[in-house]
């Protein structure tokens, strides 16, 4: 087990992925396009992206299937799917989680 410890992580010292369309992907945590997280060393595999999606865009981020999920949208409003059926649309200010006790 590790020791439970505060990682002092700042702004500058977060990766920022460009992707196509303009959207921009700060990387937190985990690993996108082969660039890793500032966080480091911790028990878990977190992944935390704190993604910039211009209108109209899309951005896909496959979950693995015994993870957990969570996303805030804290401005506009974006849709997710999951699966080809399963679709919600949140506005600015909601959260959405998928867990993978969910059936």
């Amino acid at each position: 087990m590790v020791e439970p410890r505060y990682q002092d992580i700042q702004p500058e010292n977060i990766p920022v992925v460009d992707l196509d369309s303009g959207i921009k992907v700060k990387v937190v945590a985990g690993e996108l396009n082969g660039v890793k997280g500032a966080v480091t060393g911790v028990a878990t595999r977190p992944t935390y992206l704190d993604i910039h999606l211009p209108a109209n865009t899309k951005f896909i981020h496959p979950v693995p299937a015994d993870h957990n999920a969570f996303t805030y949208i804290y401005e506009g409003k974006a849709t997710f799917m999951s699966g080809a059926k399963d679709k919600q649309t949140l506005e600015a200010s909601n959260l959405i989680r998928k867990s993978s006790m969910q059936k």
